[in-house]
């Protein structure tokens, strides 16, 4: 993961909070187009008639997220005919197969092609944009409780990133956050960053550790690492979610074979942050495994999400309990094979069987 190091002071996380799209010259700004294509089939090898689960039949849509990228096409192709929809889940967007059942011997594909629209900022973060800085606008944990508005009451929810003991995550987390009913939040959320990239060491794995396990083995994947920076910071009183992406990588090819199920990806590879809330300004990307720079400032003002090379494609907010929507399980008679692809190129546009 990118870590270059250097040297910045506290106060340019403000300019980099502060800057807007409206704050971007037309010369500065990058759009660029994907395809993104994903092919699942399953096929039944067992001696009897089975109902293929949900969880398989759930096929991730990238988000809509102002204003880093827009979904303009979505087109569904299959072998068979069969019942879907396009539906939301706690702003997630799904295809959805109704019902699927499977003789023995019999398979089903499914291909889901999306156009997406990214849009990139270069420089994204320069403090010279900004004349003057109002501190004011950042605002207190009295203000972030008075405030909030309802719908981020759930981002709030401890008990959907942490199994371990909550009482105990939450008062090691408040120590840390140092979150006072005058502290600013942003300076909260500085700390807990520091926090991580001081004791939380980075490591390339597939496993999904909880963040209290996180905390006791001191280190982390990047979703693990997005898991704990969520959860602390919802222990803190900051409201925060976890945003599972992918990362566009050219000429990236992998393959994982697990007790019948086959995943690749090409040119993309898998990555997590957390999405912030700091009262006055809105929600902020944060990523403690994927940034350009040595401080938990960068960790704001450079993450992964918005650094020139990183176009990472955004796909679902996550949760503990959104796991088995995202990372696939294998089943008794069953195998999958899963394939994720991503181009600059356009793709063959197709309509979907009937």
């Amino acid at each position: 993961m990118l870590r270059i190091r250097m040297d910045i002071k506290a106060f340019t996380l403000l300019s980099a909070i502060l800057l807007t799209v409206a704050c971007i010259s037309q010369s500065d700004v990058i759009y660029r187009h994907f395809w993104f294509r994903e092919t699942i089939v399953i096929t039944n090898n067992s001696s009897h008639v089975v109902r293929v689960h949900t969880r398989y039949l759930k096929i991730l849509i990238p988000l809509n997220i102002h204003p880093w990228q827009r979904i303009d096409t979505v087109i569904v192709k299959t072998n068979r005919r069969i019942e879907y929809r396009i539906t939301s889940e706690d702003n997630t967007q799904l295809i959805q197969i109704e019902r699927c059942w499977l003789r023995p011997g019999e398979s089903i594909k499914i291909e889901v092609l999306v156009r997406i629209k990214v849009t990139r900022a270069l420089p994204l973060i320069n403090p010279r944009r900004i004349a003057r800085i109002d501190y004011e606008l950042y605002g207190d944990f009295e203000q972030l409780k008075t405030k909030i508005a309802l719908q981020y009451e759930k981002y709030l929810d401890l008990g959907a990133l942490v199994e371990g003991d909550v009482r105990e995550f939450k008062k090691f987390s408040e120590r840390i956050a140092e979150a006072g009913e005058k502290e600013k939040v942003v300076n909260s959320l500085l700390r807990i960053v520091k926090w991580i990239m001081n004791n939380i060491k980075y490591v390339r794995s597939n496993s999904k550790r909880e963040p209290s396990q996180v905390i006791l083995t001191r280190e982390g994947n990047c979703l693990e690492q997005a898991m704990l920076l969520a959860a602390m910071c919802r222990a803190a009183g900051i409201p925060s979610y976890v945003l599972v992406a992918y990362h566009y990588k050219p000429g990236y090819v992998d393959n994982a074979t697990v007790e019948g199920l086959s995943m690749t990806f090409h040119n993309l590879e898998p990555h997590a942050l957390a999405m912030v809330y700091v009262p006055g300004v809105g929600w902020i990307p944060v990523d403690t495994t994927f940034y350009k720079g040595e401080s938990e400032l960068d960790a704001v003002n450079n993450p992964s999400i918005v650094i020139d090379d990183g176009f990472i494609l955004a796909f679902t907010l996550a949760d503990e309990e959104d796991f088995e929507n995202i990372i696939y399980e294998g089943e008794k008679g069953l195998s999958i094979t899963i394939v994720k692809e991503l181009y600059e190129e356009p793709l063959e546009l197709y309509k979907p069987s009937t």
